[in-house]
């Protein structure tokens, strides 16, 4: 049985692939969506029944459920309020469809931090002829109305995942900066790299920030996190007094079959690794680095309401504060619970260093899925490059010796053509189900921009930044999603 098949990548729009940015102006109703590859658990086995497994009463092999009373259930509401058009004021305030923005109120706010000596603020338009260069991260705006809206990075960590947070779609803040070691990353608003990146179909918020002289690289990268959260909720705090064009409701408890459920259905859980390796190459939960993260169990709402924040500038791959707060596994596992699945849980941990320790983690996860969770299946995803990859092939060889069927997603490094036999550093045997959502140094050429934001210069390419550069899909925020929510499509040929 081969490892994993090969798979050639092209860019095009996935039909079964409903990413949270592209349906931000109709978020009425609760989507459905899907990953390719995952309905290998999603779909029900064949003779299942809704009422109680198969004709014959059969249960899912190898599992006895045991259905637990629930008395609460973690309840999170997401209220949506399209944006279709950003415009300058002197009062920030959502009119319809209008965000009105005072720049100078927002630079303000935003200069009240001493590590910080200039904020700029500008506004990009899905269409225009314009490159946003030294991208940092890129948010949603959104706020808590009772409550912190990204816990633990401006105050003390509170619970995330229930209570109600409006949300802004259909627009993002970006924020950019001169941060030593970061890795390029530009998005253009028009072109191939719009065709790649759902982000460039977005109205923007584009902030761009300089850090105080002397400020050392962690200290600015904690700089821009804040910034990124204050713009966000500053933004966010024109909703509270609106009325909201449509909700979400994600309602789960973990560990319970009940609260309506068919416990006969195969049980899902997601494993969620969150990378830290040092300043400005980390991960944040609750505000901290995950870099002594064990595999722990967190509730879905708790990524779905701004508990995980991006803090790898200096990491190759772009997967932004924006995606995992639409996390794709997530919302997809959401979509099918109580229909073909049901969703048992989430659990999150780091990429370790070392190979013990990568063994002893995918231990404790498999125990946590087959044990805890009672999980027929789970998804796995990584956080990073190749140092990544060995996890995903232990976390799947512990889980499948424990009768705990895995299918993994991951980016890979084909080589321009997707054909180098090292797309991947590791495998296994036991890998026969990896879906690959995108080879991460395929290149794309990019014409030339008129307007160029977030920065002077490239920081990898030394021309004038509005000239046409190639560069690799991994430079453009949105083209690879670790989540598989992104427009990259795989044939097996």
């Amino acid at each position: 049985m081969r490892p994993y098949a090969k798979l050639l990548h092209r860019v095009k729009r996935a039909p079964d692939i409903v990413p949270a940015h592209d349906a931000a102006r109709k978020p009425a109703k609760m989507r459905e969506v899907e990953i390719p590859g995952i309905p290998r658990f999603l779909s029900r086995p064949p003779g299942w029944t809704s009422s109680g497994g198969s004709p014959s009463g059969r249960s899912i092999p190898g599992r006895t459920h045991r259905t637990v009373k629930a008395e609460i259930a973690v309840k999170l509401t997401l209220n949506s309020f399209p944006v279709d058009e950003i415009e300058d004021s002197r009062k920030t305030a959502l009119d319809g469809r209008r965000l009105l923005v005072n720049r100078e109120e927002m630079r303000d706010l935003l200069l009240e931090d001493e590590r910080l000596i200039s904020a700029e603020i500008d506004f990009a338009h899905p269409g225009e002829s314009c490159r946003i260069i030294n991208i940092l991260d890129i948010f949603e705006s959104r706020v808590k109305v009772n409550g912190e809206t990204f816990s633990g990075i401006l105050g003390p960590a509170k619970l995330a995942g229930s209570g109600t947070t409006n949300v802004l779609r259909g627009m993002s803040v970006v924020t950019c900066g001169p941060l030593d070691g970061a890795e390029d990353a530009l998005l253009d608003m028009t072109g191939p790299c719009a065709e790649l990146s759902p982000f460039a179909g977005l109205e923007t918020v584009v902030v761009r920030l300089t850090p105080a002289p002397g400020l050392d690289r962690g200290g600015f990268a904690r700089a821009a996190v804040e910034a990124g959260v204050k713009a966000s909720g500053y933004l966010g705090e024109t909703t509270r007094s609106g009325t909201p064009e449509g909700s979400e409701r994600f309602e789960q408890n973990s560990l319970s079959g009940s609260n309506g459920r068919d416990d006969s259905l195969p049980r899902i859980a997601y494993i969620y690794p969150i990378y830290s390796q040092g300043d400005a190459r980390d991960m944040l939960l609750y505000g901290r680095n995950t870099r002594d993260l064990i595999p722990t169990l967190i509730h879905p709402n708790e990524v779905m309401d701004g508990a995980v924040v991006w803090a790898g500038f200096c990491r190759p791959a772009k997967n932004v504060t924006y995606n995992h707060l639409n996390h794709g596994v997530i919302r997809t596992l959401y979509g099918a619970h109580g229909r073909s699945i049901f969703f048992a849980g989430v659990i999150v941990t780091n990429h370790p260093k070392l190979f013990s320790d990568k063994v002893l983690y995918a231990e404790m996860m498999a125990r946590f899925a087959a044990d805890v969770l009672a999980a027929d299946g789970v998804i796995v995803t990584k956080d990073s490059g190749g140092q990544a990859d060995p996890d995903l092939m232990q976390i799947c060889e512990k889980c499948e010796e424990r009768g705990v069927k895995t299918t993994l997603l991951t980016m890979e490094a084909a080589g321009a053509g997707g054909s180098s036999a090292g797309a991947l550093v590791d495998a296994s045997p036991r890998a026969n189900a990896i879906v690959a959502v995108g080879n991460t140094v395929e290149e794309v050429r990019l014409p030339r921009m008129e307007r160029i934001l977030g920065g002077d210069r490239l920081k990898d390419f030394e021309q004038d930044p509005r000239d046409p550069v190639e560069v690799c899909f991994n430079k453009v925020p949105g083209a690879i999603s670790l989540f598989g929510d992104n427009r990259l499509a795989a044939l097996e040929i």
